[in-house]
């Protein structure tokens, strides 16, 4: 290349034009073998809910198709989208296990390059659809139209019920066709929900099966034993939990460590981890880790007479609203949490068992019709479909545009409290918080159902687009009317095609420029070396034939390419031993949990259920890799999972 001569613009537009070539053929998040894949294109920047256009909110209303069903996990959230006669599933946020089921740990809703049209859907396998999605700390699960479950993310406890370790939906081939049924038996689930590192069904007969990590009784087995990580412990050999005779679930609330269930009667019972009473027995101990403490033996939560109509449970607190529409809190109180104008735990000592609680001020007059619990804050949507909330609000998931918890003071709670500024028109139907984050289900007058966030981004779980730094709700001018819509897209169609190329057409563009540049830059070459310019033949390098008998030094005969053999549907890949896991960076909470009250009888069918838990507490160490497996926990000896004797450290958003 010596003695080339040509104007460097050139090479400067070449090498611009080349790469949008390559941003074209690279831009698209189809999967191999994908049934249906979101459609792709370009967003103008009010499309895609950036900053730059506050009224986002509405000039999207008409163009989004309805959001049905919305689960915020501790740092991701999952929706399905009613489009025509099709569901829909989209995440957006954390993705550092594959929770938002999309081959690879890239976040989603951290840039405006994966809203909108741009953010793929879940590919769930042929002919699959979503009917109810929950998700996790760094889990999602569904239950589909074929009456299975499918699980994808994290899986070192089992909380897939896959019977291996394998995460799901972090690399190639993992997801549709290619993901494992969660194997429960001849029962038909009909509810699903996520904790922090376990996952609980409702099936019809208003019986719960739950699976994934066990170390302090969460699953209800009067063992400490991890249930979905090892062959044979699903399906029928998985015991359903004994919450007493002729006991019947309307709905679960799952924390990160402890389970509750909301019976037919409206009574309450909770069991696993009770570090700061959010059992509500008034004291800390364990419930559902040795034998004898399920089933009749298991008490009832005292309500003072009151029978609850819904229940959420947070990181390490629990709440329930009462028949009378009355809302109470208890367990870990250090954040406000629990909404009694002070700090101190509730339900963790003698004598301070629920029925001690006053109720919430929430307001003269007000009442609860629906709460949620994130990982430290809580909030309500109330009877005149105001919402409030308190606890901590550190990155403003209370909303109240400024990083003041609420609930640690008297004066902070009922007509002081404001509630939360909603775009004008707007009507709330339900709520799901996270552990940093809170997120609503509602829309406007005659228009369809959408969702949007505030408080954190670090993973983009606010879903705007728009930078992991710029939280949503912690100062002045970010709810009411500037407040913006998730944006999910509202155009969806069975493959990249046509659609496709005409919303990419600039960087088709550029890339057939850059191809007549190259041909152009060929050119100029040969004429720099002088074949047809009339400066003497082109230089070249002699080399010398190898001997005979001798290899020529790149002589080896290639090696044949193979060809990955597709993995058969319900594939389980089997842990290899030996090898070890670096720990993920951060961790974070389970999924938080949301109920709506029904009305003061209860009715007899299961309800959808809305627990999760964020988590603030690290995660239990991961011990393998995926050519590994952990020890088990209860099993082995070896406890897996977090320090009991610990206080869960606060930390940012997830890491992969």
């Amino acid at each position: 290349m010596v003695g080339m001569r040509f104007p460097a613009p050139l090479l400067l537009l070449l090498g611009w034009c080349l790469g949008g070539m390559m941003a074209a053929t690279t831009s698209s998040s189809a999967v191999p073998g994908a049934a249906a894949t979101s459609s792709f294109g370009t967003s103008s920047p009010a499309e895609i809910g950036s900053s730059a256009s506050s009224s986002a909110s509405v000039s999207l209303a008409d163009e989004l198709a309805p959001v049905t069903n919305m689960d915020a996990g501790s740092f991701h959230v999952v929706v399905i989208i009613r489009d025509s006669t099709v569901n829909v599933v989209k995440d957006w946020g954390a993705n550092g296990k594959g929770q938002l089921g999309l081959n690879d740990t890239k976040d989603r809703g951290d840039n405006n390059g994966d809203v909108g049209n741009l953010l793929p859907e879940v590919v769930l396998g042929t002919d699959l659809q979503a009917v109810h999605v929950t998700a996790g700390l760094r889990h999602t699960a569904a239950i589909m139209n074929d009456e299975t479950v499918r699980g994808w993310g994290y899986n070192r406890k089992g909380q897939l019920g896959v019977g291996t370790l394998w995460d799901v939906g972090d690399e190639a081939e993992e997801m549709g066709d290619f993901m494992a049924v969660t194997e429960l038996g001849d029962v038909t689930p009909v509810a699903i929900s996520a904790g922090g590192w376990h996952t609980c069904v409702i099936v019809v007969g208003d019986l719960v099966k739950c699976w994934g990590y066990n170390q302090w009784g969460e699953l209800g087995l009067e063992d400490k034993d991890d249930r979905g990580d090892d062959p044979d412990e699903m399906g029928d050999n998985l015991d359903f939990v004994d919450l007493g005779s002729n006991a019947r679930v309307f709905s679960l609330a799952l924390g990160d460590w402890h389970s509750c269930a909301l019976l037919d009667g409206g009574d309450v019972k909770c069991f696993g981890k009770n570090y700061a009473g959010q059992l509500g027995y008034g004291d800390t101990e364990n419930r559902g880790d040795d034998p004898g403490e399920m089933g009749d033996d298991l008490d009832t939560v005292n309500l003072n007479g009151k029978k609850a109509t819904a229940i959420a449970a947070g990181e390490e607190h629990t709440c329930a609203i009462l028949e009378d529409g009355d809302l109470i809190c208890w367990g870990l109180g250090s954040s406000g949490q629990l909404g009694q104008g002070n700090a101190m735990n509730v339900g963790d000592g003698e004598g301070e068992d629920v029925s001690s609680l006053d109720p919430i001020d929430l307001g003269t007059g007000r009442t609860a019709i629906e709460v949620t619990a994130g990982g430290n804050h809580t909030c309500a949507l109330l009877d005149n479909y105001d919402v409030k909330c308190w606890g901590e609000n550190d990155y403003g998931e209370l909303g109240q545009e400024d990083t003041q918890p609420r609930g640690l003071a008297p004066n902070q709670m009922g007509d002081n409290l404001e509630a939360i500024s909603l775009p004008t028109g707007w009507t709330l139907h339900s709520l799901s918080a996270g552990y940093y984050h809170t997120c609503a289900l509602g829309s406007e007058i005659g228009s369809v159902d959408s969702v949007v966030c505030w408080g954190a981004n670090f993973n983009g779980q606010i879903g705007l687009g728009i930078s992991e730094t710029e939280h949503i709700g912690d100062e002045e001018g970010e709810m009411g009317e500037n407040l913006q819509m998730a944006n999910l897209g509202g155009e969806f169609v069975a493959e990249p095609g046509d659609e496709w190329y005409e919303q990419q057409w600039f960087y088709i563009a550029c890339g057939c420029v850059g191809a007549v540049l190259l041909c152009c830059l060929f050119v100029l070459c040969r004429q720099a070396h002088g074949d047809s310019s009339g400066r003497g033949p082109v230089k070249t390098r002699a080399v010398a034939k190898p001997r005979t008998g001798e290899t020529p030094a790149n002589g080896r005969s290639p090696v044949p390419g193979y060809k990955k053999s597709p993995v058969p549907p319900g594939y389980k890949k089997s842990p290899l031993p030996g090898s070890e896991e670096t720990p993920n960076g951060s961790a974070g909470s389970g999924p938080n949990s949301h109920a709506t009250a029904p009305p003061a009888t209860v009715p007899a069918a299961a309800a959808a259920v809305g627990a999760k838990t964020r988590t603030k507490a690290s995660p239990p160490p991961n011990n393998a890799a995926k050519s590994g497996k952990p020890g088990k926990a209860g099993r082995s000896g070896g406890m897996i999972g977090p320090n009991p004797s610990s206080t869960p450290a606060a930390f940012g958003g997830e890491q992969a």
